[in-house]
């Protein structure tokens, strides 16, 4: 493939999803500069992947595995990272009074840690699914897996996030 398809390709890929794959990166490291830095490292592994000649048969599912990959090996390195920062990402509940605000945030809070306490194959597909808002055929592609199984997967994270949010109360 000519140089200059492969960069149009990939400058299409980062203008598409560079923001889904920052999101991604984010609900699992709780960092923003952090995370901006795997964004970037996973676009530039893509990118030699290119430089190599290499063929991408789907870029959006490769680009997630690529970022997996890259935060695996990063907890890998820094075993201390905080989980606790989700409502910086925006939970700002409008109207209401205070009372109604902190039991919102109280319920926010008790949901991010609920999730994250789930195994990892449940809480990354919950966070997939319902934060990053993928759709179960794209989840599916990405994790190469059926959609069938995937669906079945999200019942059963959300069965026992109710079991745990119900624990709490």
């Amino acid at each position: 493939m000519p140089e200059e398809d492969i960069k149009k390709i990939f400058l299409e890929a980062h203008e598409k999803y560079s923001d889904a794959i920052f999101r991604y990166i984010y609900y699992r490291v709780y960092d923003r500069e952090l995370a901006k830095d795997l964004m970037q490292e996973t676009f530039q592994n893509t990118w030699l992947h290119f430089a190599k000649g290499k063929k991408i048969e789907h870029l959006q599912a490769f680009l997630y595995m690529v970022a997996k990959n890259i935060i695996i090996n990063n907890s890998r390195k820094n075993k201390t990272q905080s989980l606790d920062e989700l409502m910086e990402m925006g939970f700002n509940p409008s109207n209401g009074n205070t009372e109604q605000k902190y039991n919102s945030q109280i319920d926010a809070e008790n949901l991010c840690k609920s999730v994250n306490c789930l195994p990892e194959k449940y809480s990354e597909i919950i966070k997939m699914r319902f934060m990053e808002e993928l759709s179960i055929d794209e989840i599916a592609s990405i994790l190469n897996e059926s959609a069938n199984n995937i669906s079945v997967r999200i019942n059963r994270a959300l069965e026992k996030l109710r079991k745990n949010l119900n624990y709490l109360k």
